[in-house]
């Protein structure tokens, strides 16, 4: 019965990453160079994938606002040109009609600031704050 050895992963992964060849990564966990190589050679293709998924991601992400707008663009042309439809609406489904336009340019605006590393928290304060002045403006007004 063979006994299974564990190495350490992050360790081997790292040690490899920094350019150490398989043979003295295997004398350091005390295991033989086929199973350091065999867990290499595993976690190449999911290191390929994270690269890719990180390359591509602002296409991505663009092409998710992109038929998010298209969506709302459809919703809100529909609605402009039979803008009593709405109000024939029953109340729930006007209401999220709203939510769903307001929701597609806070994430819009919430996925550049993300995409360029930044905090997205104070964006949707400032985003709660003018709906707050604009609810009070249209009762004064």
């Amino acid at each position: 019965m063979t006994r299974k050895r564990k190495i350490n992963r992050s360790k081997v992964k790292a040690l490899s990453d920094m350019g150490v060849i398989p043979s003295d990564i295997a004398r350091e966990q005390g295991v033989s160079v086929s199973t350091i190589t065999r867990y290499l050679q595993s976690i190449k293709a999911q290191t390929a994938d994270i690269k890719n998924y990180s390359n591509n991601k602002a296409d991505a992400l663009c092409l998710d606002q992109l038929k998010s707008a298209a969506v709302v663009n459809i919703i809100r042309d529909n609605l402009l040109a039979d803008p009593e439809g709405l109000l024939k609406q029953d109340l729930r489904l006007q209401k999220e009609l709203v939510v769903a336009f307001q929701g597609a340019k806070t994430y819009d605006l919430n996925s550049e600031r993300l995409e360029r590393g930044q905090s997205t928290a104070n964006v949707a304060n400032i985003h709660a704050d003018i709906a707050a002045l604009r609810e009070q403006d249209a009762k004064l007004g």
